[in-house]
């Protein structure tokens, strides 16, 4: 029977007391000495060194496996991802936060990161982070919603808050205003220039801040804006910058003819639409530091207005005056004409116009044959021409109106009789042309200052006159014999035009050739050119026509028809027809009325 030793369990020699295989010593028992037979011991696999390392990697990865699959099972849990959100809104680790946030599929930046922790911690009501509870601040905050979003090392399931994307809708006082949210720079989603939506953004208070760069002015600011809608309704937010822009209308009051308008600000030109408007010149401070030059240029000249410092965003400005060229060309036909006029009449010679178009030329022949034919003279002089160029009116580009003023020392009186000098002002409204065939103006109508009297006369220019006394050149004998029924007709039409002057005017004067001094009509005609003075009325004559002319012992009873407008100070009129005898008597040189009925 074979012997096995007892150590190692190999089979040895019968005849050794040791073990051959590992040495072990034998001692044999009387009983082995026997027929005792001893068991075979199962002999343990023998592993090599590489193959015990082998089997203790594998224990050792086998146990961290365990582990960490125990451990990332508990730390990517909702309730842990929660905690790890809620402790990087209070340790304000701006990483973090975007690592466990999204928003429509995207990471957010760190700007919206700063944003959302700040309205974490200081505004509650928006984001409740005083729970760590996921229930609760779930619960408690409808701005996000934790959603699972892929795997983490392709075995835990992800899961981040989805954020509500938000959009804010900025009014801006005017276009190419930069806005930043908490320094940066994001997208427009709609941009109309001086409307802007920007979105989506994530969540949170935003520091916002908004700069102009222009060349008339810089501007910025800052505020602050909340974007927490949890339905992503729009945010509407003014943004306020200490800058404006301003409107400009020029109104072309004399009817000028503009061949172009602009503002002239810092060198530049800013040109007026064909409304004649800038709608929009800026943005700038109003504090008066910008100053504007209005300039038109028109075809007689370029006109610059006065500067304006502007303060206001609105300015209307109007153009009533004319070049300087313009001015000094009209006022040197005025000047002449003015002149030429107390010549003329002292002479009764139409022929020394040399300022008037023909048409004048021949009114004034007809006025002065008059004259010489009953003996009416002129003695006088210009002391003064004063021009309102403010309310000088273009009807045409080559036809201008002006209100003037003419300072006369003069005297209008019979052949026989000696001339009483006294002042004398003819407040008129000049009609000018241009005549291209001589390359100048001409007067070619000088008629009454609208319904105006010279005390409501405002110069912008006095022209002195010569002040040169021209004497009239008298008849030699008295006027010549008229058929006397056209001489009372004749008289009778001429008062009933010039009353009317007079009343408009307020210059009885006027009327007075045709009125016997000391006469009853006299007395009566001074107060109702006074009267209807006082109350602004002012008459017009339709038509006037002599009907009757009745001998009456030393005068004559004239019957006439006449139709009058009278214009009220309300500004009312009213049209009415009159019948008249007027008394008319001769004064030995002609006939003057004398009494009315």
């Amino acid at each position: 029977m074979d012997k096995y030793c007892t150590e190692c369990g190999e089979a040895i020699d019968e005849s050794l007391n040791f073990c051959q295989n590992c040495g072990h010593k034998l001692h044999a028992s009387s009983e082995q000495d026997g027929n005792t037979v001893i068991p075979p011991k199962k002999q343990p696999k023998n592993y090599t060194k590489k193959q015990k390392i082998i089997m203790g990697a594998v224990a050792a990865l086998l146990v961290f496996m365990i582990g960490g699959y125990t451990w990332g099972k508990s730390y990517f849990s909702p309730e842990k991802t929660a905690e790890r959100f809620i402790t990087a809104i209070i340790e304000e680790d701006y990483g973090k936060v975007q690592d466990l946030t999204m928003m429509q599929g995207e990471s957010i930046s760190q700007a919206e990161a700063e944003a959302l922790v700040t309205l974490a911690k200081e505004e509650a009501h928006y984001i409740n982070i005083e729970t760590t509870n996921l229930e609760d601040f779930t619960n408690q905050n409808d701005l996000m919603k934790l959603i699972d979003n892929g795997k983490h090392l392709f075995i835990f399931p992800k899961y981040q808050f989805s954020l509500v994307p938000q959009y804010v809708d900025l009014d801006l006082p005017f276009k190419d205003i930069e806005t930043t949210f908490n320094e940066e720079t994001f997208p427009a989603k709609k941009n109309d220039e001086r409307n802007i939506v920007y979105g989506p953004l994530a969540p949170g208070k935003y520091k916002i801040h908004s700069s102009y760069s222009g060349e008339l002015t810089e501007a910025e600011s800052d505020d602050v804006i909340i974007l927490g809608d949890s339905y992503s309704d729009t945010v509407y937010h003014d943004v306020q910058l200490d800058a404006e822009s301003t409107t400009f209308h020029l109104y072309n009051s004399n009817n000028s003819p503009i061949k172009n308008a602009y503002i002239e600000v810092n060198e530049q030109q800013i040109p007026f639409d064909e409304s004649m408007n800038i709608d929009a010149l800026g943005p700038m401070n109003l504090d008066g530091s910008v100053t504007a030059t209005p300039i038109i240029e028109t075809e007689w000249g370029k006109v610059t207005l006065e500067d304006i410092k502007i303060e206001e965003d609105y300015y209307e400005l109007t153009l009533n005056t004319v070049s300087k060229e313009l001015m000094d060309n009209l006022s040197e036909v005025i000047l002449l004409y003015g002149e030429e006029y107390v010549e003329a009449h002292a002479a009764n010679d139409a022929t020394i116009f040399t300022a008037v178009t023909e048409n004048v030329r021949e009114n004034f022949q007809d006025d002065f044959s008059y004259n010489i034919e009953y003996g009416k003279n002129f003695t006088g002089q210009l002391d003064k021409i004063e021009i309102n160029y403010d309310e000088l009116t273009f009807y045409e580009k080559n036809e201008v109106a002006i209100p003037a003023n003419f300072h006369f020392t003069a005297s209008t009186y019979d052949i026989d009789e000696q001339p009483d000098l006294e002042e004398r002002i003819d407040t008129v409204t000049l009609l000018m042309k241009f005549d291209s065939d001589e390359e100048k103006w001409l007067i070619d109508e000088a008629s009454s200052y609208g319904l105006f009297s010279s005390n409501d006369f405002k110069a912008t220019a006095t022209l002195e006159g010569s002040q040169e006394l021209h004497k009239a050149t008298k008849s030699a004998s008295a006027p010549a014999s008229k058929d006397m029924d056209e001489q009372i007709e004749e008289t009778t039409l001429n008062y009933i035009y010039s009353l009317v002057e007079a009343i408009n005017a307020d210059d009885y004067e006027l009327v007075r050739p045709y009125i016997k001094d000391d006469s009853p009509l006299h007395g009566m005609q001074v107060d109702l050119v006074n009267r209807l003075v006082e109350k602004g009325m002012k008459q017009e004559v339709i038509d006037a026509t002599v009907t009757n002319i009745e001998e009456d012992g030393d005068s004559w009873i004239v019957t006439t028809d006449e139709t009058i407008k009278i214009i009220y100070s309300s500004g009312k009129e009213e049209t009415s027809d009159y019948s008249w005898n007027y008394t008319v008597e001769s004064d030995g040189n002609g006939v003057s009325l004398t009494n009315i009925d």
